[in-house]
């Protein structure tokens, strides 16, 4: 009985983490991207991007320092300490010296700032996440916690950048927001650390491969979100010139991108269902290997549309659907991949969390611009460069899929001595 309890405190608390957190994301993001659209410094945003990669080095080496041996309340409270402090201080000065916001270099600095803000808050809730579960435990929640609150984080935030726009100090009010927010993600996380919350996966010791292995995975999952969806907006713009219009159509994109998640979270909680009874840790690579061969059909499916001479706009309507359906999958292979990270060491786990997905994943629109760039030079034009992109985008997934056998050779040998057979009975009395 006190283990259900146990995992009931852990299964709400980390759902009330992963909200705020994702609520966070998705507000901050919107102000920094905002913030270089109405300030007219358009221009500097491929530089800004640039440098948002050693911003995340530097930050992110700190951030492992800290997190040596797997302490996650020495990095909680540093971060969300400062981070709070700092963001309710930037805060205070868009209200009193307003001017600021119009200094390019100020400005310049907000968004570096932003990016990292948004970022490090949702990995180290998913790290803490990973190191007081157990594979099986996560399999079957993790679809509870991010599917689920994911869709409820992006109702919250659209409904509250609706309103803070519509406020005289947009900055500052948002500001205030996501300071407040990040106090609640440390008051929520200092208050589970006095519970006990049970049992942990130990994995093994860290090995270069698989962690190189695991790191592909990240970088190729945000790589080929990418290319689909800048091809279709680029060929939406193209067909349909007007703005309103072109508004509407990718408001549709977004109902339907939400109602695609929702309904990915039954298959979702079934895969989970089927890892935890069937020693899934040896099955763990041909579930994720089967979800990206379906991403890999659907985008090609979107590649020949995107590509035929003769589009038209039910065609883009079609795109559109099944661009929903690839985000849908990919969000499922983001909380599969968080299941490998239970077969590093605990005391590794959460340094190595934050290396791959702070530092690696910064690095993705980085290299994914430069591509595009390459690819519309080549091929004179973003529109005439659909085949260069299909074949990245096919590179991308191979490379995904080899990254999971690799994963794969290491979790089917099993996850050592984690207690994860202790917990079984409670798990699904939980869920």
């Amino acid at each position: 009985m006190k283990s259900v309890k146990q995992s009931t405190i852990l299964l709400l608390g980390l759902s009330i983490l992963f909200l705020l957190s994702f609520v966070n994301y998705t507000v901050t993001r919107d102000l920094s991207d905002r913030v270089i659209v109405e300030k007219g410094v358009v221009e500097m945003a491929s530089t800004l991007k640039t440098c948002v990669v050693p911003v995340a080095l530097v930050l992110g080496l700190l951030l492992m320092l800290l997190a040596k041996d797997g302490n996650t309340k020495r990095v909680f409270r540093v971060f969300f300490s400062f981070n709070t402090l700092f963001l309710a201080s930037l805060a205070w000065l868009f209200f009193t010296q307003s001017s600021l916001i119009e200094n390019p270099k100020f400005i310049g600095g907000f968004y570096l700032w932003a990016n990292m803000s948004m970022l490090v808050p949702m990995v180290l809730v998913w790290g803490f996440a990973n190191q007081e579960y157990t594979f099986g435990t996560a399999a079957i929640q993790y679809p509870v916690i991010g599917i689920l609150f994911v869709s409820i984080g992006l109702f919250i935030s659209s409904r509250f950048i609706i309103w803070a726009y519509a406020h005289p100090d947009t900055y500052g009010v948002t500001l205030t927001a996501t300071s407040i927010l990040n106090f609640l993600i440390l008051l929520v996380y200092l208050g589970l650390t006095n519970v006990e919350l049970g049992f942990r996966e130990k994995g093994k010791d860290l090995k270069w491969g698989y962690t190189i292995a695991l790191a592909v995975v990240v970088f190729s999952i945000a790589y080929v979100k990418r290319f689909p969806e800048i091809l279709f907006k680029a060929q939406v713009r193209s067909l349909i010139p007007d703005s309103s219009s072109y508004a509407t159509l990718m408001g549709m994109c977004g109902a339907w991108e939400l109602g695609a998640v929702l309904c990915s979270f039954v298959p979702a909680l079934l895969i989970g269902l089927i890892l935890y009874f069937v020693n899934g840790p040896r099955w763990f690579s041909w579930v994720c290997g089967l979800v990206t061969i379906l991403v890999f059909l659907i985008g090609f499916s979107i590649f020949g549309l995107l590509l035929d001479p003769q589009i038209s706009q039910a065609d883009l309507l079609l795109i559109g659907q099944e661009n929903a359906f690839i985000f849908a999958l990919l969000g499922m292979l983001v909380l599969l991949k968080e299941l490998a990270f239970f077969g590093i060491s605990h005391k590794d786990r959460l340094s190595t969390k934050i290396a791959i997905d702070l530092i690696v994943f910064s690095s993705v629109p980085v290299l994914a611009n430069a591509t595009l760039v390459i690819g519309a030079t080549i091929c004179d034009g973003l529109l005439q460069s659909g085949d260069f992109y299909t074949a990245l985008f096919s590179v991308a997934l191979v490379l995904c899929i080899v990254a999971f056998y690799r994963i794969h050779k290491d979790l089917k040998n099993g996850l050592g001595d984690s207690g994860e057979r202790k917990i079984e009975e409670h798990t699904l009395a939980v869920v």
